[in-house]
């Protein structure tokens, strides 16, 4: 069930409005079109931020080269980061103050119901 929502999350990209102004940090250091260092974002209030659960929980830097293979193992050999936020060390399902009400009940009902259906 894990490997499955990690490669098939139930919202594949949440989309934020910034609350106020704020500098978020980069954790690598991109080169811009212009050849510029960025290390850093400057969100204006008001900027929509979209957050792309579907590409994170895919990426090799996170999650090895074997990234983008369905490999269920992974969880069974604690390989798996245990230091990313969200359920489960992934990013499934929205996490924190406005996580996902139905959270609960997907998972349950991924449990209980006969696969493949």
């Amino acid at each position: 069930m894990h490997e499955t929502l990690r490669l098939h999350p139930a919202v594949p990209e949440i989309v934020r409005v910034a609350t106020k102004d704020d500098v978020v940090p980069l954790a690598k250091p991109v080169l811009t079109r212009e050849g510029n260092i960025v290390d850093s974002l400057f969100l204006e209030k008001g900027s929509s931020i979209a957050i792309p659960f579907e590409y994170i929980n895919q990426a090799t830097d996170i999650w090895g080269p074997t990234a983008k293979e369905y490999m269920p193992e992974r969880w069974l050999d604690g390989s798996v980061q245990k230091d990313l936020p969200g359920y489960r060390h992934m990013l499934a399902f929205p996490d924190g103050p406005r996580t996902c009400l139905g959270k609960t009940f997907a998972l349950t009902e991924l449990k209980v119901l006969p696969w493949p259906l």
